[in-house]
């Protein structure tokens, strides 16, 4: 299937097993709802010509942004193919499913979006208050450029299976994080966020902890930072209300002891 923006803003909703989406006059803008199950390709300079044989017309450069929401199912895939001009931009709600592929794209996560699932993006990820939710339940997330802000919402999931971020090429850590605990959570420590050794490629502003598991107190969560490396360590104290029972009954137990 070959899906041609002729300068227009599309709102519809398209299932896209494969095929590609082009830009050929102006900037196009999509804000419905996409779901793809198979390897699709968007074509950032000036698409194809169904005339001339879906040919290469002349080449001028276009930008495609998704404004509504994009769904990969399993094994699915989206490259962007780009001569050195065109850009394509998912501003836009994006599940990459349990496994989805997102080649040459740049997400820009503002207003409340939110990047979600499991996979590789080769790409460049900016939040700005938006929320970057990696796995499908827990799982794993590859990306190429990682750019957090201090509105930026990251959601975990830990347990005995844990969702991690590996940044490739360069990350900018920021924002506040959220844990939900899974199966098999508690005390330990359990890798966030890897990215490369040597400095080169990371910019530590601090990363702040938000909600955090029912039982648990701030006290009992530190967030380290090491050369490639971001790692949550948890240590589960009993609060004072536990110690006090505890010391309750201790008396008790005495006082019928003496008597």
């Amino acid at each position: 299937a070959i899906l041609i923006f002729e300068g227009e803003d599309i709102d519809g909703n398209v299932l896209l097993a494969g095929g590609t989406i082009g830009a050929t006059e102006d900037d196009a803008s999509f804000s419905g709802t996409m779901s793809m199950s198979g390897a699709a390709t968007v074509l950032t300079f000036d698409g194809l010509d169904p005339e001339f044989n879906n040919s290469m017309r002349d080449v001028e450069y276009h930008q495609v942004t998704f404004i509504g929401s994009v769904s990969l199912q399993s094994g699915a895939s989206l490259s962007v193919l780009d001569s050195g001009g065109g850009e394509f931009h998912l501003a836009c709600d994006v599940d990459l499913g349990p496994n989805g592929l997102v080649e040459g794209a740049r997400f820009d996560l503002e207003d409340g979006k939110t990047l979600s699932g499991s996979g590789s993006i080769v790409g460049v990820v900016d939040v700005d208050n938006g929320t970057l939710s990696p796995g499908n339940s827990a799982g794993s997330l590859t990306i190429s450029e990682l750019l957090l802000s201090a509105t930026s919402h990251l959601e975990f999931e830990l347990g005995s299976q844990s969702d991690q971020i590996a940044v490739t090429d360069y990350l900018v850590l920021d924002g506040t994080i959220d844990i939900e605990a899974l199966s098999g959570f508690g005390p330990g420590s359990y890798r966030l966020l890897t990215f490369p050794a040597g400095g080169e490629g990371f910019l530590d502003n601090g990363l702040l902890l938000g909600e955090i598991p029912f039982g648990f107190s701030p006290g009992n969560f530190s967030i380290e930072v090491g050369d490639g490396l971001v790692d949550l360590n948890v240590i589960h104290e009993p609060s004072s209300l536990t110690v006090l029972a505890f010391a309750s009954v201790c008396a008790l137990a005495r006082r019928r002891r003496g008597g």
